[in-house]
């Protein structure tokens, strides 16, 4: 499951909001898509609010580095590597997917 997590470009020192907002922007219109599109979940898969159980992740080999990975691609690439393990995407927009991972 992938969790919504948006930043507040407003918070950013001045010399950093606007690249904070160019990244809200992207990342506000990725999810728009995936809950439009159900192959953008993990075509279009913008890491950094997952979850995702052991077996899966081992059963898909998504730990086993990539050779020839281009640098700033490996959330699209562990997206694939989920779609070819057989795994859906699940996309969750509510507060609830938001709240830290307690032990």
């Amino acid at each position: 499951m992938q969790g919504y997590m948006p930043n507040e470009w407003r918070d950013r020192s001045r010399g950093r909001r606007a690249i904070a907002l160019l990244y809200r922007r992207a990342y506000e219109g990725a999810c728009r898509r995936y809950e439009h599109d159900c192959n953008h979940k993990l075509f279009g898969f913008w890491a950094g609010n997952f979850s995702l159980r052991r077996a899966d992740c081992l059963r898909g080999r998504m730990a086993t580095p990539v050779a020839g990975l281009l640098r700033g691609h490996e959330d699209q690439e562990f997206g694939l590597r989920c779609l070819r393990a057989g795994l859906t995407g699940v996309f969750d927009r509510s507060p609830e997917s938001r709240a830290p991972l307690r032990p």
